[in-house]
């Protein structure tokens, strides 16, 4: 666990982390000849970016559990700066109604992520 003076919280990790991963990063394809390709940078278009997280099953101290709250500032920051990812996947919805750890209430990351991408009806 990160010392408590340079912690940061679930929303700005996560629009940092976007921004950084739209940016791209350089790969240098010229270390191994095999590929026959120029080295570059590379980036990813924010609507081909879809964010995976974790919901009910999260293992303490092993995940970030990122709440649906938190993920509407999220996407609206980035919407506003026009970077928001095309959405957000997790795994297993057997475990959606959960009680994830240091939590009081069931997670339902699907119902939760719907009120602000309007995905369902």
């Amino acid at each position: 666990t990160a010392p408590t003076n340079i912690r940061q919280n679930n929303v700005d990790y996560l629009i940092k982390w976007i921004q950084i991963v739209l940016d791209g990063w350089y790969v240098d394809f010229n270390n191994d000849k095999s590929y026959n390709y120029p080295s570059q940078h590379i980036n990813i278009d924010h609507n081909n970016l879809c964010i995976g997280l974790a919901n009910g099953w999260i293992s303490q101290n092993k995940n970030v559990l990122i709440m649906p709250n938190e993920l509407e500032i999220v996407y609206n920051t980035l919407k506003e700066m026009n970077k928001e990812p095309r959405g957000f996947a997790f795994w297993s919805v057997e475990n959606e109604g959960l009680i994830p750890p240091n939590q009081n209430e069931p997670l339902y990351l699907a119902a939760g992520i719907n009120t602000f991408l309007h995905t369902r009806n």
